[in-house]
């Protein structure tokens, strides 16, 4: 008698239809496909090719795709602040004069992240 686990189907079976939702979440989280979400695509398909193997959700696949952005972002975040810590120079869509919390604010609600835990690794 076969074992139940001998029928069982993924979800997604194969990659081309796992790449297809995670497409469609990234694009209404980001607005972009999936593997635009990091700044290298190669380093994107890889991490997509990962989750697949490893049955990860599409939507935490993209998450972790949005990780990837947010530390390649993070490191280039080298912006000097003032006393009143105040941002001397622009920083992506930020103009110079920006409070140094509202950039933080902005990676936390745009990745789903801790900017102390997850880019700055001090928590």
């Amino acid at each position: 008698m076969p074992s139940p686990f001998d029928t069982y189907t993924p979800k997604y079976p194969d990659f081309d239809d796992y790449c297809g939702e995670c497409d469609r979440i990234a694009a209404q989280k980001f607005g972009a496909c999936a593997v635009e979400i990091p700044l290298d695509a190669e380093e994107g398909v890889g991490c997509l090719k990962d989750s697949f193997s490893s049955d990860v959700p599409p939507d935490q696949a993209v998450h972790d795709l949005g990780m990837i952005r947010a530390r390649e972002l993070w490191k280039m975040f080298d912006t000097p602040v003032d006393q009143n810590e105040r941002t001397q120079e622009p920083f992506l869509i930020f103009p110079t004069g920006t409070h140094r919390e509202d950039v933080w604010q902005w990676f936390e609600v745009s990745f789903d992240c801790s900017v102390a835990e997850d880019l700055m690794k001090v928590a």
